[in-house]
């Protein structure tokens, strides 16, 4: 299921669903659009990881995105957007009933980094799988 989030730096909590594609051809991932003073961010040569832990201090990634490959579409940057995917082999990877901590690191061509949003992001097992 598409999802979309506008939102400034804060926090927010995501669920997904074990086996579950997030983004695909007849799905597009979760959609962020980053806003500064309610204006859209022009995200041009940024870079952009998503590290998902069982603890915040966690040397152990449970799901990583990364911008510059399959996992974050950044083809809108301009305009302050970017979508997040994984394939459903890579979600089912991931253990089911579980809350880890995530956040959204960007850092911006300028150098500057900054952390976009945090939360928490549940792994839940559907009911079908």
């Amino acid at each position: 299921m598409p999802t979309a989030v506008e939102c400034i730096q804060g926090q927010l909590n995501i669920c997904t669903f074990k086996g579950d594609t997030i983004g695909s051809p007849n799905s597009n991932g979760i959609k962020f659009t980053v806003t500064q003073n309610t204006v859209v961010m022009d995200l041009t040569g940024a870079s952009i990881q998503i590290d998902i832990k069982k603890t915040k201090k966690s040397a152990t990634i449970k799901m990583q995105f990364l911008s510059g490959g399959a996992d974050i579409d950044t083809s809108d940057l301009v305009n302050g957007v970017f979508i997040l995917h994984k394939t459903a082999a890579q979600t089912d990877a991931i253990a089911a009933f579980k809350e880890y901590f995530y956040d959204i690191e960007i850092t911006l061509a300028s150098g500057d980094i900054f952390t976009f949003v945090e939360g928490l992001w549940s792994h839940t097992q559907d009911v079908s799988g």
